[in-house]
């Protein structure tokens, strides 16, 4: 229970400090999708832009619906992650290559976890069309969602349940390799500094805050594309509801290929690093200084 309550509240931290730099990614993303000159060339731009427009709170719209998911979901991952260590670290043998801390410390126990948070996503995807369609709002000159539980009944009503579920599979796709890559990345630059450090337990909140700033950057960079997909789909009903611009997985990679090149792929990256490099520091640390507190 103690890792569960220090994940939630590690999650829930980061979540508040960086939803800014989560609204301008989306809305970087959703931009290319309707416009052929998008009005947010870059995360300052945008972020002037929006704060001149619409004022401060812009950026924390969709924050509610974040909030009643990541919640939960937090407290089960780190409880999960805490699991998987302990029952892994028995396997683990002393060597003095890197070979077995990257095997045995990062990539067995974490592909095991990478299965348990598929349901997760499932649970999340309907809470994340929300926040996305508030964050998005904003763009248009009527606003048609004035809180998350108004827009969730709007979206049931005026679109139907597979609006808010139907881009579940998008989300599992963006979402196993990128909770692959942050957890793993994570064990290993711990691995990593404690060899140097002579020992785990000589590990400071400095270094727990790089491993997750890595760990962030790493997971980040390598599901980008993914994650341009999984927004754009989850957002393509927003402007024009009787148009589904993209048909599937697929014919939103083609046509994001055709239309804009591999940029469009990389639309929002720097947004989207901006947010997680920090706020997964921010959550490491916060883990493992109320871990260090309370457990």
């Amino acid at each position: 229970i103690q890792h569960a309550l220090c994940g939630a509240a590690a999650q829930i931290t980061a979540a508040v400090s960086m939803c800014p730099a989560d609204t301008i990614k989306t809305r970087i993303q959703f931009d290319g999708l309707y416009h052929t000159n998008p009005k947010y060339k870059n995360f300052a731009l945008a972020f002037i832009t929006i704060a001149k427009t619409e004022g401060p709170r812009a950026f924390t719209r969709g924050l509610g619906a974040r909030l009643l998911y990541i919640t939960p979901a937090a407290g089960i991952s780190f409880l999960c992650y805490e699991e998987m260590v302990k029952h892994f670290s028995k396997f683990k043998y002393e060597s003095k290559t890197y070979v077995s801390d990257i095997f045995f410390g990062a990539i067995l126990p974490f592909t095991g976890m990478t299965f348990a948070r598929v349901f997760g996503t499932a649970v999340r995807t309907p809470f994340d069309v929300v926040k996305q369609r508030l964050q998005v709002d904003g763009t248009f000159k009527e606003r048609r969602y004035k809180n998350s539980i108004q827009a969730f009944v709007n979206i049931w009503k005026t679109e139907g349940p597979m609006t808010l579920f139907g881009t579940i599979h998008v989300a599992l796709m963006r979402d196993a390799p990128f909770l692959l890559f942050y957890y793993s990345s994570y064990e290993l630059a711990k691995n990593m500094q404690s060899k140097l450090m002579s020992g785990r337990d000589k590990l400071t909140i400095g270094n727990h805050l790089l491993s997750g700033a890595f760990a962030g950057m790493i997971s980040t960079t390598l599901t980008i594309p993914m994650d341009v997909v999984k927004t754009r789909m989850q957002t393509q009903y927003a402007a024009r509801q009787d148009e589904k611009r993209y048909k599937s997985v697929w014919d939103a990679w083609r046509s994001i290929w055709q239309n804009e090149g591999f940029k469009g792929f990389t639309r929002g990256l720097s947004a989207r690093l901006l947010y997680v490099t920090p706020s997964a520091a921010s959550v490491w640390g916060s883990y493992e200084t109320y871990k260090k507190l309370y457990v």
